[in-house]
């Protein structure tokens, strides 16, 4: 994909959208198009879960990645 802000998907076409431990890594800005773009992408009814890590596993996960 070469642009994560634009999903290549058509309107209307999930039940649900899933931002797993990620939508915190983004500046603001870039949280308001992606949600945007999900809602866009959702069917009527549909929902939105985002789901966000704790802080310790943030630090922690970084931490041995670095290793």
């Amino acid at each position: 994909m070469d642009d994560i802000t634009r999903f290549p998907f058509d309107d209307t076409l999930f039940n649900s959208v899933t931002f797993i431990a990620n939508l915190n890594h983004d500046p603001t800005s870039k949280r308001d198009i992606k949600l945007t773009g999900a809602y866009r992408c959702l069917k009527p009814g549909g929902n939105i879960i985002v789901t966000m890590g704790s802080p310790l596993a943030e630090v922690l996960m970084h931490k041995v990645i670095q290793i």
